[in-house]
């Protein structure tokens, strides 16, 4: 059993129900922090995809030139 006053009990309460707004007031600003670190991760990957795919593209063309200088000769 508590030892605390009708008053005191209230105090905490009070006290509580402040810190839970306080947390529920954060959560948005954390999750909107947290989708802008996923949207970065995500455009950093998208970048590495997009220079690989360059990259693929121009060794195609390279090779089908190649293929073709050699049906040539």
């Amino acid at each position: 059993m508590s030892n605390l006053t009708p008053q005191e009990r209230q105090v905490r309460i009070r006290e509580l129900k402040h810190a839970i707004e306080e947390l529920e007031a954060g959560m948005p600003s954390e999750m909107d922090e947290q989708q802008h670190e996923k949207i970065d991760e995500l455009e950093q990957y998208f970048d590495a995809v997009e220079t690989k795919f360059t990259s693929l593209k121009i060794f195609w063309e390279d090779l089908k030139q190649s293929l073709k200088d050699s049906k040539q000769d």
